[in-house]
């Protein structure tokens, strides 16, 4: 059975790797499906993933699920913007990924999730190979929706992303084919969802969706927290409280 790290190695090993599906239901032990028309795609550094992760799936599989076949793609990648692939080994986030997605289903056993590795740090440049992958005839997506916190959706528009173009020509692709959920942090989301208002071109209004997570406990929390938790052997409990129990040995 190849590992977690033999498939990182065959990913990184290709220069001409964009995009690769590392797990599927089938490898779930679950009936692999078909037929989809909405995805789920949680792209985060997974270091670790935690509850806050897990509340924000939930929130959406609840939204979407009702008029929608839905999947779930979690997305690690290997040159993300602003973060480098320290502390945790890849493989181990991807393990620890695998893990969250058996949770996820356990929890909604009519969600089943995909785990990929890409070589993009851009939203932009993401969705491509992830559209060659899951828009033919066997899934018929109508529909990517990226969920992302409200930190992540600021970077999302910052400008020094994309010069010399402007944030709205380099967005007009992306927004053609996805649309975003987010999820307010902490306790500021008055000003969170006025952001939107006074941030957010016209023309990419009607395709980000921010609500308020009103549990503050997850809202607050961060995979950067947990790892500052665990420098501190007090903080043991902390750890244990904000990651899903599966998970706790390998982090």
């Amino acid at each position: 059975m190849t590992t977690f790290q033999e498939k990182y190695d065959e990913f990184v090993g290709n220069k001409n790797n964009e995009f690769m599906i590392v797990e599927n239901p089938q490898n779930q032990n679950t009936q692999c499906i078909s037929k989809i028309n909405t995805l789920l795609i949680l792209d985060s550094s997974f270091n670790p993933p935690h509850k806050g992760h897990l509340q924000m799936l939930l929130k959406a599989i609840k939204k979407y699920k009702t008029k929608n076949k839905v999947a779930v793609l979690l997305q690690l990648s290997i040159n993300n913007v602003d973060k480098g692939m320290k502390p945790a080994l890849p493989s181990k986030r991807l393990e620890m990924m695998s893990l969250f997605a058996k949770d996820l289903h356990r929890l909604d056993n009519d969600i089943y999730s995909y785990i990929s590795l890409t070589k993009y740090g851009k939203f932009t440049d993401k969705i491509t190979p992830i559209n060659t992958i899951f828009g033919n005839s066997n899934f018929e997506i109508s529909q990517y929706i990226f969920l992302l916190g409200f930190d992540t959706l600021e970077r999302l528009f910052m400008p020094k992303y994309y010069l010399p173009n402007t944030v709205e020509d380099s967005l007009a692709g992306f927004f053609k084919k996805c649309k975003i959920d987010c999820l307010t942090r902490g306790k500021d989301y008055e000003l969170q969802t006025k952001w939107k208002a006074d941030n957010v071109p016209v023309l990419f209004q009607n395709k980000i969706d921010i609500e308020v997570n009103e549990d503050l406990e997850t809202s607050n929390i961060s995979s950067s927290n947990i790892r500052d938790f665990k420098n501190y052997n007090n903080c043991t409990k902390l750890v244990e409280k904000y990651i899903c129990e599966s998970k706790v040995d390998l982090f």
